[in-house]
């Protein structure tokens, strides 16, 4: 594991994280189907084989191919998390794939301190961090691209990633079951209406003085 001013940042192999204009985002639903899992996994294989990083959120579903992909592609993957690397990887059933993805590339950990599940009102703790997780993926990836069966508006968690990626000047897709990339597509708008927990910019800063130290 490489360390940042005793804070365990990431875990993986040696990346530059200075250089990042072959990183390409993969993300999408938890629950997409057979046909949007395949489309993803083919995308992420041919990506990885190009020599180029696929990026995601480890998340179930798109993720989750997208990551494996990568792998099986022999090709480089990261994956970003909202937990500590003291924490154990969230989701449990993706354990195996992180011990995978530190082999050909690395796990960006941006939080020192436990994930809280719990929440009375509103959105959890745990879940604001998932949220907090894609917009620096948003930061991190010159390219964004989510898999639909069609090119219909993004919701759910992945119109985050896109949100972000659109104020700061990210190219975004949507690729389709049938193998077609539309460009700009239409994504939910919303806003973070709390004080972000993680500073986006020096996270990014620490992860680039990483490079010279890999």
């Amino acid at each position: 594991m490489i360390n940042y001013q005793g804070t365990s940042l990431y875990r993986g192999i040696p990346i530059d994280f200075v250089d990042r204009s072959n990183w390409v985002a993969v993300v999408g639903a938890r629950k997409a189907d057979r046909e949007e899992l395949n489309a993803a996994y083919q995308l992420a294989y041919k990506i990885a084989s190009t020599g180029r990083v696929v990026v995601s959120g480890l998340a179930l579903g798109i993720d989750t191919v997208a990551h494996q992909a990568a792998v099986d592609a022999k090709g480089k993957t990261i994956a970003i998390v909202n937990t500590p690397s003291s924490q154990p990887i969230y989701p449990k059933q993706n354990r195996i794939l992180a011990q995978d993805i530190q082999t050909c590339g690395g796990i960006i950990f941006p939080y020192s301190s436990k994930a809280v599940e719990a929440e009375k009102k509103g959105i959890s703790h745990f879940s604001k961090r998932l949220i907090e997780r894609d917009l620096l993926l948003a930061h991190l990836c010159p390219t964004i691209v989510t898999v639909k069966t069609g090119n219909t508006t993004i919701t759910g968690g992945t119109k985050w990633s896109f949100n972000e990626g659109a104020k700061v000047g990210k190219k975004l897709f949507l690729y389709d079951t049938q193998g077609t990339f539309h460009s700009s597509p239409s994504y939910e708008e919303r806003k973070i209406h709390w004080n972000m927990e993680m500073n986006i910019n020096q996270i990014i800063k620490n992860l680039e003085e990483l490079s010279f130290c890999s």
